[in-house]
């Protein structure tokens, strides 16, 4: 089954000088491996948005494999995941239907 998995992140203190270069890289190597891929930064908020449709045996499955993947891509930009679940302020994912459109539960 596909999932559609959102990952938000909050920064207590600013963002990192080049961060946004981080940004543009991670979803570099998302669009090459991920399925529908989106990432958008709200740098007042200090808060990031990864987006992507995973496949999943279950919710669970489909949560782990868009982490994964997410961790991937972190790890291929240069990038260091320590720690990284403290700044998880939501996590969903929620089932798509066959038609795409997805099912909010």
């Amino acid at each position: 089954m596909r999932f559609h998995i959102c990952v938000e992140a909050t920064f207590d203190s600013g963002l990192p000088i080049g961060f946004e270069a981080h940004l543009d890289a991670v979803m570099g190597i998302l669009a090459d491996t991920a399925d529908d891929p989106a990432i958008s930064l709200d740098e007042f908020a200090r808060v990031v948005l990864v987006e992507l449709d995973v496949e999943g045996a279950d919710m669970q499955a489909a949560m782990n494999r868009g982490l994964s993947t997410l961790r991937a891509a972190i790890h291929g930009a240069d990038g260091e995941t320590a720690g990284w679940e403290q700044l998880f302020t939501e996590f969903r994912a929620n089932p798509v239907k066959a038609d795409g459109h997805l099912l909010f539960l």
